[in-house]
């Protein structure tokens, strides 16, 4: 390529000497650009609630093991989950409280205040999902625990859990005892 005295250089027909010369970024790249900025952030998003979820239901596996053990510290240590964390994470962390209150105990304040938290993020979820009958399974078990397993509310829950839900294999045990106990009282 040859230059002039004006320091052009000629060649291609592209005056590569001055700013105006260069190629804009088209919108066509910012288009692209933006969408994979998007679509990462989104898949971030995703990651992160699916995580908070794996954990809430792990520490529910943590807890079975204890149990099933006989390890007295099962229940130490169950913090609840913000209110807008996953539904699954809520339901996880509803009954990671709910088990760690005695059944149908008068209990001090710090177990009701327990279950009553179990109870608004497990009716939290059942808002936005109402015919999902592991909800309403866990509904049951938490008015059993803190009404009897013969209250109405327990009753109404265990009715409804069956209705959306007639086989659960994790609550499957507990709903058929309670079911059997209370035979009279469902419709």
């Amino acid at each position: 390529m040859a230059s002039d005295r004006s320091g052009k250089r000629s060649g291609a027909g592209v005056d590569v000497s001055h700013p105006e010369s260069k190629r804009p970024i088209g919108a066509v790249t910012i288009v692209v650009i933006g969408a994979c900025v998007t679509a990462i952030t989104a898949s971030a998003w995703v990651l992160l609630r699916d995580a908070t979820s794996r954990h809430a239901e792990a520490a529910v596996a943590e807890q079975d093991r204890a149990l099933t053990m006989g390890t007295p510290d099962a229940f130490a240590n169950v913090e609840p989950v913000p209110l807008d964390a996953p539904d699954r994470a809520l339901l996880a962390n509803a009954l990671l409280l709910a088990r760690s209150v005695p059944p149908a105990s008068a209990g001090s304040e710090a177990q009701r205040v327990t279950l009553e938290r179990a109870l608004t993020q497990t009716l939290l979820v059942i808002r936005k999902h109402p015919r999902w009958g592991d909800a309403w399974a866990l509904a049951a078990f938490i008015y059993s625990r803190r009404d009897g397993p013969t209250a109405d509310t327990a009753l109404s829950a265990l009715a409804q859990s069956y209705r959306y839900a007639p086989f659960l294999r994790s609550a499957g045990p507990w709903r058929f005892a309670t079911a059997l106990a209370s035979w009279d009282a469902l419709n």
